[in-house]
């Protein structure tokens, strides 16, 4: 399993960098976890990290499908199609 780290405001170019790591994992074969990591005044803005969780979601589900999606702890779990 790979882990992927990300924090909520994260820039579009890394956004997608790390889109293309999971995709190339998962056509290895890897499962992929996604943890949103919050710091001090980021807890006002949970929603937006759960909506970000579930933008990953989308975007992978051509190459991976959703294991587990949990927005209290931050946390998605994909595993390959």
């Amino acid at each position: 399993m790979k882990e992927v780290r990300l924090r909520p405001n994260i820039g579009a170019a890394d956004y997608n960098l790390r889109i293309e790591q999971a995709v190339k994992w998962l056509s290895k074969g890897d499962s992929v976890k996604f943890a949103i990591r919050l710091r001090g005044r980021e807890n006002q803005y949970r929603e937006q990290a759960g909506e970000l969780l579930e933008r990953i979601a989308t975007a992978l589900s051509e190459v991976g499908k959703v294991q587990s999606l949990d927005k209290r702890s931050l946390t998605a779990q994909i595993i390959p199609a």
